[in-house]
């Protein structure tokens, strides 16, 4: 498990690199499906690890994801947030 680690981090670690330019998704300020599947797969790192916090860009990248509300519709569906609108 240490070497799959290993080598997440190497990958993430080149998202960090990639988006140190400030760019708002990963080809630039258009959202494209490259986003939406990065943002699915790095969100397991929930789950499986490791864990994103070192990597400061990738966190502002998936927290500007989530905001959007396409995002936040699509993990709603597949319920993995709740509607904030309920009570």
């Amino acid at each position: 498990m240490a070497k799959a680690d290993e080598h997440l981090a190497r990958r993430i670690g080149e998202v960090e690199r990639g988006l140190s330019d400030e760019r708002t998704f990963l080809l630039g300020e258009k959202f494209s499906v490259a986003d939406a599947y990065l943002f699915v797969v790095l969100r397991w790192s929930n789950s499986v690890g490791p864990k994103l916090d070192r990597w400061p860009h990738v966190v502002a990248y998936m927290a500007r994801l989530a905001m959007r509300s396409s995002v936040r519709d699509a993990m709603r569906e597949e319920g993995l947030l709740k509607d904030e609108g309920a009570t």
